[in-house]
Formats: C-alpha cells, structure tokens, sequence
C-alpha cells in the first residue's frame, strides 16, 4: 500500500522547490508533490486514527472535532544530502456546502506524516528533527518510524526538519493536516509556513 501511494505521487509528479530567496535560490532540496488531491485517501486513512489520538488532538486549540483530513497530500523524495530546513508547517483550509446552503469552513490544526519506506534497508538517515522548545540549541526529539507508521504533531509554532538522508536509497513520505472544524465565536488561527529563524547559521 505504502509503495501504491509512492507511485501515485510520482505519476503526478514530484518536483524541487521553485520558490527562494533572491540569490540563495530554494532552500528545500528535498522534492514533492504539488496540489496532489486525493480524497479517497484522506477518507481510508480518518477511518485508521485511533480514538486515543483523536481524542489528544481535540483537547487542544480551537477544542473541536476531528472532521477529517485535508485531501491535498503531499508526497515527498529525500535522496541523498536531500532535506528540508527547520520551518513550521502552514494550516491548510477547505469550506463545505451543506445541503441546507450552508457553508462550513475545517481548517487544519495538526499534521500527520506517514513513513512509506523501511529506513535501514530501503534508505539511511532522514529522521524528523523536532525542535521541543521552538530553538536551535533547546531540546530535540530525531523521530523515524516503521514503514506505514504515522507522526501526528502540532502545526502552529512547531519547529521541525527532516534530516539529510544518507547513501543511494531515497526516502518517502506523505502527509496531511488533520482539519478541525472552526469554532463558532471567533475565526480560527492559523498556521503560517514559514522557515526557522537564522537558518544560515543552522545546518543539518
């Protein structure tokens, strides 16, 4: 199954950064899948969260329901020396009309990373460098699951990478935001991408 959404994401079309800084061009060289929707996998992969999970995730900011998982998906490559610098990622929103007229908008609040390769014999290196208290030099957590396994992990103010990858075989994963519906007494705040602070002084 894993493999199945490999190919997928590779007959779309998984590509390098084109965005960067004047002069310093893109500083994600690790490459990925671009508006990549698949609805049919967000609905397979709600219907696998355990309930524990769900339930950690709605104790937390706006406090509502799980509604479902965004259906853009993104697919992405890490070869060799390929990673993507610290940053936080961007909530990601969709508005549904209900049959009465309404509109709702679900906004994403976590993310959930899946591992499609087996590090150790398909690829080397390139964990998930968490950054615990949002610096560089604070406490760090290097997370690399099985093959199939997922990493749910706050948007907002979470500062991660993904670690170089090491040797010839390429890592995959794929992921998504988990989408909350919005609270009725005020707009739901955001995450915005953006990349960790510095960065220039900061390797990994």
């Amino acid at each position: 199954e894993c493999e199945q959404v490999i190919q997928a994401g590779e007959e779309w079309g998984i590509t390098a950064d084109s965005k960067g800084e004047p002069g310093r061009g893109a500083m994600r060289t690790s490459k990925r899948t671009s508006s990549w929707v698949n609805d049919e996998m967000s609905m397979k992969m709600i219907k696998r969260l355990p309930e524990e999970l769900l339930t950690a995730v709605e104790a937390t900011a706006p406090y509502t329901s799980v509604r479902g998982i965004h259906p853009n998906w993104r697919v992405a490559r890490y070869q060799k020396g390929e990673t993507f610098p610290a940053h936080v990622d961007q909530s990601d929103s969709l508005v549904v009309e209900h049959p009465e007229k309404k509109k709702q908008r679900f906004t994403s609040s976590h993310t959930l990373l899946i591992y499609l390769r087996r590090r150790g014999e398909q690829f080397q290196g390139g964990a998930t460098r968490l950054f615990l208290d949002g610096t560089y030099n604070g406490a760090t957590s290097d997370v690399c699951l099985p093959q199939g396994w997922g990493l749910v992990f706050q948007q907002k103010g979470l500062l991660h990478a993904g670690l170089p990858v090491e040797g010839e075989g390429a890592k995959y994963i794929a992921q998504a935001g988990l989408l909350r519906a919005e609270p009725n007494y005020t707009a739901m705040e955001t995450a915005i991408f953006k990349y960790g602070p510095g960065l220039a002084p900061y390797r990994i």
